[in-house]
């Protein structure tokens, strides 16, 4: 990381200061990522994979060294990047399922609580008309408010989940967008099997790029 950091300063022929202003660091901090007494940070890393992309005019001439320097600092950036994000959407994968058998089984027992709503009303009335309602009110009624409030818990509930569902596919919409685009940069097959990325269905590794 210091020397892609070397390199990239050089290429630019700039000095640690407009080095660190570039970075939002101090210059006396790059002079201590360049020692190497200090380790650059992710957010750094990210940063410095920000100005090397964003390149420029090259102020003095490239030499194959920092060339060098600067492909394997981009390309571990990368990399690295891409597995950070290949590993988000298989957690976002793994709570949308989860979410789902949740959802699942929430209606299951909205449709339930339906059923024996209705049963209850059915018997209240029927007990009101048959004169037996003193004897079968409190049992009756009992019953008959609490499967009416697990329908109201039972049917907003779902909808929330629902709610977060839809949040969660956006996010992975998102992040497999984002990880095209970076294997495109690294000059990878974009065409993989996203579909087949859910943890709970193991895709072929080699479908991800990872080259084994």
């Amino acid at each position: 990381m210091s020397a892609a950091l070397k390199a990239y300063r050089r290429q630019q022929g700039i000095n640690q200061e407009e080095a660190g202003k570039r970075m939002g660091i101090s210059g006396s901090y790059i002079s201590r990522l360049e020692s190497g007494s200090r380790d650059m940070t992710p957010a750094l890393e990210k940063r410095l994979a920000q100005l090397i992309d964003e390149g420029g005019q090259l102020i003095v001439e490239q030499t194959e060294e920092d060339a060098g320097q600067v492909t394997l600092f981009r390309a571990r950036h990368l990399a690295a990047s891409s597995a950070a994000l290949k590993s988000n959407i298989k957690d976002l994968e793994a709570e949308k399922h989860d979410l789902e058998k949740k959802y699942a089984a929430l209606k299951k027992k909205f449709t339930n609580a339906s059923d024996s709503y209705f049963v209850s009303s059915v018997r209240l009335e029927a007990a009101s008309r048959s004169g037996n309602i003193k004897e079968t009110m409190a049992q009756n009624v009992v019953q008959h408010d609490s499967y009416r409030t697990l329908l109201k818990i039972s049917d907003v509930i779902p909808e929330l989940i629902e709610i977060r569902i839809k949040g969660i596919e956006a996010q992975i919409r998102a992040t497999k967008t984002t990880l095209k685009q970076q294997q495109k940069a690294k000059g990878m097959n974009t065409g993989l099997p996203f579909d087949n990325l859910n943890p709970l269905n193991p895709p072929d590794q080699k479908a991800l790029g990872d080259g084994t």
